[in-house]
């Protein structure tokens, strides 16, 4: 019996691979086995046509050698400032996941629903679809992980405002102690309400906005990074007072904020060169996306959903994964990774609505 048979699964999928980088270890050994040989060629002709289609006008401002998949899990290992960007984190992030879907006599048994947090949505609506036949499921991921790599592509592309002024950074780094940080886009706040916080967000004039609610009393603001800075700071005294912890993430654009919206405008315009056609009654289970809490099974065109869905439209990962609890009432949630955040936040997330469902992450076979 497969692991997991008879049981009501939930799958959850996380979007970048968090601080520990991407899954490059696991990739590399995924890689190495001949049954994957066909996928990880797929995966990697995805990834350079969709480089191919942006130019190198736009890549090299990123990656100035682009992202040669092939290299990357064979070859030597790439430098930290490549394994850190945030388009590198994503896009490897969902060669795992779609790797770990693959249909085969050691499948796992289907789930009763699928979530997804940020990017993993779009691993969420893979696995919805079921697809049991290899060339079936090799043609969807090639159009799966091109798609991927445009929108972090087009994110990067229309985001400019990178790096916070010298004297906002050196502000920051005298009233934190923390002399070699430096204010990026996105900040995890740690041990304050929803509501206290989004009232502050309101209250400050600058580009800054709640990206993510991770569960009661864990979120992420994305802005540019000196708004970012300049909040901390107006808030610095409170924060300290009443102990909420601040960290500047290494995202490398502010996912999650309409500051990312024009790049929406620019990935529809690429909808021509990407064969990614994917309808709600194409999925043969719920899938769960994390704004306000929907399953896309009603939805005529996923399109719209998952390119916004991915990058500029806010995550309430609380409510969605306890409302696809209530709704599906699994037996367990299997956790896709890469990272463990999402794996943390749907158990913090879980006992705060008081329900109990076992957690495991799913190890490649």
């Amino acid at each position: 019996m497969t692991e997991g048979e008879g049981m009501r699964q939930l799958y959850i999928f996380d979007g970048l691979a968090g601080s520990d980088g991407p899954p490059l270890a696991q990739l590399r050994a995924l890689a190495a086995r001949p049954e994957n040989t066909r996928f990880f060629r797929v995966a990697a002709e995805a990834v350079q046509a969709s480089f191919d289609h942006v130019g190198a006008q736009v890549y090299r401002r990123e990656l100035p050698g682009g992202l040669p998949l092939r290299e990357l899990l064979t070859g030597p290992p790439a430098p930290p400032a490549v394994l850190g960007h945030s388009l590198v984190q994503g896009i490897c992030a969902h060669v795992y996941q779609l790797c770990l879907l693959q249909p085969g006599p050691d499948a796992a048994p289907a789930p009763v629903a699928a979530a997804g947090h940020s990017m993993g949505v779009q691993a969420a609506i893979a696995a919805g679809r079921r697809l049991t036949d290899r060339r079936s499921f090799l043609r969807f991921s090639r159009a799966s992980i091109s798609l991927a790599a445009m929108i972090m592509l087009r994110c990067h592309q229309v985001f400019e405002e990178r790096v916070a002024s010298p004297a906002v950074t050196r502000a920051y780094q005298e009233r934190a102690a923390a002399p070699a940080v430096r204010p990026t886009a996105m900040a995890a706040v740690l041990a304050i309400d929803e509501a206290d916080l989004r009232a502050r967000v309101a209250a400050y004039a600058g580009p800054v906005e709640l990206a993510i609610v991770n569960s009661a009393r864990s979120h992420v603001l994305a802005g540019t990074p000196g708004a970012l800075a300049e909040f901390w700071l107006a808030n610095a005294d409170d924060f300290e007072r009443r102990r909420v912890r601040w960290m500047f993430l290494a995202s490398t654009a502010p996912f999650h904020s309409s500051l990312l919206a024009p790049a929406a405008e620019l990935i529809h315009g690429d909808r021509g060169v990407l064969d990614y056609e994917v309808t709600g009654d194409g999925l043969a289970l719920p899938v769960y996306v994390a704004e306000e809490p929907r399953n896309l099974q009603d939805r005529p065109d996923l399109w719209l959903d998952f390119v916004e869905q991915s990058f500029c439209r806010p995550v309430d990962w609380l409510t969605t994964v306890t409302t696809a609890v209530a709704a599906t009432r699994p037996d367990q949630v299997v956790d896709f990774g890469p990272g463990p955040g999402a794996r943390l936040f749907t158990r913090e997330s879980l006992r705060h609505a008081g329900y109990s469902v076992p957690l495991k992450a799913l190890a490649p076979r």
